[in-house]
């Protein structure tokens, strides 16, 4: 025998390996959401608020905006509405179904979805507002 003893060592019990479940109160991580582009052609259109769980997040030439909404093909983005003003920047979201839904089954579920929104100038101190005078 070669009389090498087995140094193999066992993690402790309570050094997790896997992820912790996901606590439904806790905030949402960035980068979980799902970005969409409209589409522009929806139907039964209605309008989505912005979600105020993560605040719309400045990037280059645009605005990234949060919001949470069904999932596909029973929601669909159909398009987003800006009006920029000198101190706030008005976003209005409208969300409808696929038009080639039919007859699909839409789970009850709510999913994080982001849009990029274009902007003229870029947001720089100015507030994001969920609103577009209509």
């Amino acid at each position: 025998g070669s009389g090498a003893s087995d140094t193999t060592t066992t993690p402790a019990p309570d050094s997790a390996v896997s992820s912790p479940p996901l606590d439904p109160g806790a905030p949402v991580e960035p980068g979980t959401a799902e970005r969409v582009e409209p589409t522009a052609n929806a139907v039964d259109v209605y309008r989505l608020a912005i979600t105020t769980d993560m605040p719309p997040e400045a990037t280059d030439g645009g605005v990234l905006v949060r919001f949470y909404a069904g999932v596909a093909p029973c929601f669909v983005l159909d398009r987003y509405e800006v009006e920029e003003m000198f101190d706030a920047v008005n976003i209005a979201l409208f969300g409808g179904a696929d038009p080639d839904a039919g007859d699909a089954p839409c789970p009850e579920i709510a999913k994080l979805y982001e849009v990029f929104v274009p902007l003229a100038e870029p947001l720089g101190d100015r507030i994001v507002q969920d609103q577009v005078a209509l």
